[in-house]
């Protein structure tokens, strides 16, 4: 009778989801992604971030949706015909909401959608418009955010609750800290949703951000104005060829 061999102990699940395997687990969600955003060449990307619980109609904040979708797919289409942007995608969180949104008009537009999801308990699946081999699955927020930000030009934040503002306020503080060395754009979707949502003319009277920090975001009233600003951005650091 064949002698039975014990399995290789990387290959023993209790043992890697134990707590002594966490930082095997923490290394794989960070070489994986750095592999495959490699493998499809991916070196640029532009990030929509937004609530997972706006549906696509029937609610007052579907309208969010439907811009959503209209913006990206714009963005996809120039990012197709664009000759030196070739290697620039849309990537999103890849669950519903702005997220699905997003997706959808990449996928629209003719390009790979990416989506990097995380594993929680209630409302985050992978949307249908990303591909199973373009979907990421993460455990740890902070890995996420990571490749959420490793490849990020440009960011537009739709509206969205705790999980957005978590992403918002950690990007600007990285930005005041100088923690994020390269330039990037930072585009708030809906100007009259933000100020009134976050009074960050408050927080400038008082002296807790300065007038120069407030300067690296801006506001888009509608698509047509987040496109325009995109497109420049990207236009303008590819002929400088500035750090990028």
């Amino acid at each position: 009778m064949k002698k039975k061999e014990s399995p290789l102990i990387y290959l023993q699940k209790d043992f890697m989801q134990s707590e002594s395997a966490r930082p095997l687990r923490l290394i794989a969600e960070y070489i994986g992604p750095h592999e495959k955003f490699a493998e499809l060449g991916i070196k640029h990307s532009i990030i929509f971030y937004g609530s997972a619980r706006i549906p696509p109609k029937n609610n007052q904040s579907s309208k969010y949706y439907t811009q959503a979708v209209d913006l990206s797919k714009k963005l996809a289409k120039y990012l197709l015909d664009s000759k030196e942007n070739k290697d620039t995608t849309i990537v999103t969180g890849g669950g519903p909401g702005i997220m699905e949104a997003a997706s959808k008009g990449t996928k629209l537009g003719g390009i790979k959608s990416i989506g990097l999801n995380i594993s929680l308990p209630h409302e985050q699946e992978v949307n249908p418009y990303v591909l199973h081999e373009h979907s990421f699955e993460f455990h740890y927020f902070f890995m996420r955010k990571y490749w959420l930000l490793e490849y990020a030009r440009v960011l537009i934040f739709f509206p969205g609750g705790f999980g957005t503002f978590d992403e918002l306020f950690g990007v600007l503080t990285l930005i005041q800290t100088r923690k994020l060395e390269r330039h990037i754009k930072v585009i708030l979707y809906d100007e009259e949703h933000w100020t009134q949502t976050v009074n960050f003319k408050r927080l400038i009277e008082m002296g807790l951000i300065s007038k120069k920090e407030f300067q690296c975001i801006e506001f888009a009233k509608d698509a047509q104005q987040a496109y325009e600003s995109t497109v420049q951005f990207l236009n303008k650091k590819k002929k400088s060829k500035g750090n990028f």
